[in-house]
């Protein structure tokens, strides 16, 4: 690998690592409601496959795309606590973006899925919030932190 390319792979490090993690985030969601769907439902596949994806996400965002380490059990637990709810707020403007966005009109289908170009614009909504919040608030630098 060339040094430029180094160079800008280390400028956009977060972004690579979060980009990829979430690819595995997905995987994990998918992967959980794939096994659960026929013993427990979809509602209930769907629940335990996005509490999955939401500690894989955690715990992948803390310790290896912000890399916030360890600074004791309060602070984790305020995290956990931060992201677990960022989270859930990202899953509503994702559920309900879809549908107020088929309401006004934005049906159009993508690759033959009815809503799919609406499901695209509110799941990258829902990445932009989780980053924002991710790097800006929950994983920030504190004033107290050494």
């Amino acid at each position: 690998m060339t040094d430029k390319i180094k160079k800008q792979i280390g400028k956009h490090r977060e972004f690579i690592l979060y980009a990829l993690f979430g690819v595995g985030t997905v995987a994990i969601d998918v992967g959980l409601y794939s096994l659960l769907v026929e013993p427990l439902g979809i509602r209930w596949a769907n629940f335990w496959g996005w509490c999955g994806a939401v500690l894989f996400a955690f715990w992948t965002n803390k310790y290896f795309v912000f890399r916030r380490g360890h600074e004791g059990c309060r602070a984790f637990l305020r995290e956990f606590g931060e992201f677990t709810l960022v989270r859930a707020a990202s899953l509503l403007v994702e559920v309900f973006g879809v549908d107020f966005l088929v309401g006004i009109g934005v049906d159009y289908a993508l690759f033959g899925i009815r809503g799919g170009y609406a499901k695209v614009v509110a799941t990258v909504a829902a990445i932009i919030i989780n980053y924002v919040f991710s790097k800006f608030l929950i994983f920030r630098v504190r004033r107290t932190d050494p």
